[in-house]
Order: structure tokens, then C-alpha cells, then sequence
């Protein structure tokens, strides 16, 4: 895997100030020292270069909108009462690495004055679906070895 695939994120388990201010913070190396001494706290590589290894990183789940598609109801004459879908064309990459592509269609009314609040409101509902269906297509990761 070449370098520039993966960073190091640092991850407080919330036990003082100076590590919960560097929680979430990516770095190019790995962060060596610890912030103090008998720091806990972990240091996770995060791989960038999704699906070049069998390794499972709960860092990897993402969500690609591929496409967005107006679809209209036979018989419809565009009156604000009456409905058609978007849909929400996705690529899904799980924590394992496996890509699933999904339609997710979103009923939404003609009746819309604002055009980009209608495609907020629904991206933002086919965003809660695609998370749903992901939850439940995508296998999660073991739990990592407790290290003692």
C-alpha cells in the first residue's frame, strides 16, 4: 500500500484536556510520543485506498451520490398536489471494503417554490435511508482484541 493511502488518526478515550484536544486529528505520520506519559488513548491507521486490503476499518464506511434522477408518475399534469420520486443513486463502501449501489427514491410534491430546498430536503432523507440500508447491508467490523 503506498503512503500517501492511509493517515493516522488519534483517538481520545476522553481522560484529560491535552488528549481530547487532538481527538479526531489525522496526521501523515504516525504521532509519536504520546501526549503524556501513560496515555491510553488509541492511534488508528486509517486506510484511504479503500478495498487494497482484507482489512476491516469502521473509518472506511462511505456514501457516493453517483446520480440523482427525476422520475414522473404516468398521468401526472405537474399540479403542486401531485408527487414525483428522486432518486438517489448511491455507492455504498462498507467497512469491509464491499461496494453496494443503491436507488434510494424519495417521493417529494410539485408544489415547491424553492427548487434547491427540494433537493436538500430529499437528499437529506435519502441520506438517512442509504444510512439505514448500509446498517444493515454492510457487515461490521469485529471487535479488536483487548489488549491487556
Amino acid at each position: 500500500m503506498d503512503e500517501e493511502d492511509f493517515q493516522w488518526e488519534f483517538l481520545s478515550n476522553g481522560g484529560c484536556e491535552r488528549c481530547d484536544a487532538m481527538d479526531g486529528r489525522l496526521s501523515d505520520e504516525n504521532p509519536h510520543p504520546r501526549p503524556h506519559p501513560g496515555c491510553s488513548c488509541q492511534i488508528v491507521k486509517r486506510d484511504w485506498g479503500l478495498g487494497t486490503d482484507d482489512t476491516c476499518d469502521e473509518g472506511r464506511m462511505r456514501y457516493t451520490l453517483l446520480d440523482i434522477v427525476a422520475v414522473h408518475h404516468p398521468h401526472t399534469t405537474n399540479q403542486p398536489d401531485e408527487e414525483f420520486d428522486l432518486v438517489h443513486v448511491f455507492a455504498i463502501t462498507c467497512p469491509d471494503g464491499e461496494t453496494i449501489e443503491a436507488d434510494i427514491s424519495v417521493s417529494v410534491r410539485y408544489g415547491y417554490e424553492d427548487v434547491d430546498e427540494l433537493f436538500e430536503d430529499a437528499f437529506a432523507e435519502a441520506l438517512e435511508l442509504v444510512e439505514e440500508l448500509a446498517a444493515s447491508e454492510c457487515q461490521t467490523c469485529p471487535a479488536p482484541p483487548e489488549i491487556v
